[in-house]
């Protein structure tokens, strides 16, 4: 991160500044290689062939993690029409990535599957707790509701059962009961973690 700020981040708050190094980008693209029996569908799903994107990252022993949202080419050629996944990869040195050839959280025949299917999970956002786990949340599409949903992870390839926190017009109300346990971010040494700062999460 080094160079010529990018977006006037001169702030002595912000991250920054950044380069976008030659001949890197885009680091993860579709690929119609990438397979798995989608429990919709009971068939093979080409998984992440139609868009990769909407990523996020974080350092785990020495290695970046990206979590990203992954598109089959299933349903209308449309915003919110083709079922989304989430995919990880993980890189040494932040340009060069190896991805996971099945997705980590996708819709199943689980509790969740009236809030995931058809449309799937995506947009993830990951956050290191405390106490070393590692806190998700990323928006549940039915096709009908968006709603926000969290899991926890300790090694970001296996998570917890995921728990909705937002529907509908109780969204605000539903978000501030559900995350009043992790409602700060604080430092330690160089890194930013969610701290737990009353009642449960």
């Amino acid at each position: 991160m080094t160079g010529q700020p990018v977006c006037g981040q001169e702030a002595t708050w912000t991250f920054g500044p950044f380069d976008k190094p030659k001949d890197a980008n885009p680091v993860i693209t579709p690929s119609p290689a990438s397979r798995f029996r989608s429990a919709m569908s009971d068939t093979i799903a080409r998984w992440e062939e139609h868009a990769t994107f909407n990523p996020a990252a974080v350092v785990k022993d020495g290695r970046v993690f990206v979590l990203y949202r992954a598109e089959d080419a299933s349903g209308e050629r449309m915003i919110g029409g083709h079922t989304s996944r989430i995919g990880l990869a993980e890189s040494l040195d932040g340009l060069q990535f190896a991805r996971r050839s099945v997705p980590v959280l996708y819709p199943d025949t689980d509790a969740q599957r009236p809030y995931e299917w058809p449309g799937g999970v995506e947009d993830p956002r990951i956050v290191e707790a405390q106490d070393g786990s590692y806190v998700l949340t990323y928006t549940q599409w039915n096709g009908r509701i968006p709603r926000l949903a969290v899991a926890t992870s300790r090694d970001l390839v296996h998570s917890s059962s995921p728990r909705r926190t937002t529907s509908g017009r109780d969204s605000t109300r539903r978000a501030r009961r559900s995350w009043k346990g992790w409602c700060r971010s604080a430092a330690a040494g160089t890194c930013i973690t969610a701290r737990r700062t009353r009642g449960s999460a």
